[in-house]
């Protein structure tokens, strides 16, 4: 009498699980590499949006100051020269500027003063000043 063996598999092979993990392993890898930028880099715009409103407070306080007392435009560009506004920025321009009859702005005049000033993340703010 023959005896018949039943081969019953139940589960994996060794082989079928060792492929699995290295397939899993390359998709993994692959991954980080594709986020790491933005996981890393997440907070980045979270830094500039609290950086804005420090440069916005200038701005404002520049604005208050010019339409309290209306000063010369003189007096108000040698404020802004000498860092009397409180926050941290950069004056990038502070200069009086004129336009031309095709709205090209054109260096010198004395009834306008153009002010742009900047944060460390490079974010700028510009403002016109016109005197009288």
């Amino acid at each position: 009498m023959k005896q018949k063996f039943v081969t019953n598999r139940h589960g994996f092979t060794l082989i079928e699980i060792i492929v699995t993990i290295l397939i899993v392993a390359l998709f993994g890898a692959m991954m980080i590499v594709f986020l790491s930028d933005s996981m890393v880099k997440s907070s980045e715009s979270v830094t500039r949006l609290e950086k804005i409103p420090d440069l916005n407070r200038v701005m404002v306080n520049m604005i208050s100051d010019y339409k309290k007392t209306l000063p010369p435009l003189s007096t108000l560009q040698a404020n802004i020269n000498s860092n009397y506004y409180p926050g941290t920025y950069t004056v990038v321009e502070n200069k009086f500027i004129q336009f031309d009859g095709s709205y090209t702005e054109i260096a010198g005049g004395s009834t306008i003063l153009k002010v742009t000033i900047k944060n460390n993340q490079g974010e700028t703010l510009t403002a016109l000043f016109e005197g009288i």
